[in-house]
């Protein structure tokens, strides 16, 4: 089972999320979000709609796209993305690689001459029983910091997440993502 809800920010100001996909005979539950994977065609782009009512606004639609990959694959990364740091206080990486697996995380802040740098006071590792976990950054933290120097100099600083799969999930592979935090957006 996959819950989309999770994957939605700004849930905390949400008072009701009601979904659907676009084969109506496949059920997900509401306001969770769960869906059963079985029920899923394989290798296809489900395009599922959740209808959000909150604090600022009524009954608004959205889409979310689901990928169903066949076992041991995953799609190619973009190795790198910017992003204002203005924006980045609560970044789910997860959303970013696009999966949810167990797995390891490694993480840092990477300095003009290539060396890391620690940023873990500005990730956040999160798990759970039924699901493996959400990783949150606060780009924003790590910009401000005046201890992580700016790249080369110019307003921005770059950090580097990569993922290595557990031995069951996804072939034992990893995979990495730059980021770009910038005020030049």
């Amino acid at each position: 089972n996959i819950n989309l809800a999770k994957y939605i920010d700004t849930t905390d100001i949400i008072t009701d999320i009601q979904w659907s996909h676009q084969i109506p005979s496949i059920p997900i539950s509401s306001p969770a979000g769960i869906i059963s994977t079985s029920v899923l065609a394989p290798s296809r782009i489900h395009t599922l709609t959740y209808t959000v009512t909150s604090r600022c606004v009524s009954e608004q639609k959205r889409k979310v796209y689901l990928e169903m990959l066949k076992d041991g694959k995953m799609r190619p990364l973009k190795d790198t993305i910017a992003m204002c740091y203005l924006y980045s206080e609560a970044v789910n990486i997860n959303q970013l690689f696009g999966l949810e697996a167990g797995g390891s995380w490694t993480y840092h802040a990477v300095k003009s001459d290539g060396t890391p740098q620690n940023i873990d006071d500005y990730v956040t590792e999160s798990t759970s029983p039924t699901h493996a976990g959400a990783v949150v950054m606060n780009g924003k933290g790590i910009y401000k910091d005046n201890d992580i120097p700016y790249y080369d100099g110019v307003n921005t600083k770059i950090v580097k997440f990569t993922y290595k799969t557990d031995s069951g999930c996804l072939n034992e592979e990893s995979y990495s993502i730059v980021i770009v935090l910038t005020d030049e957006l």
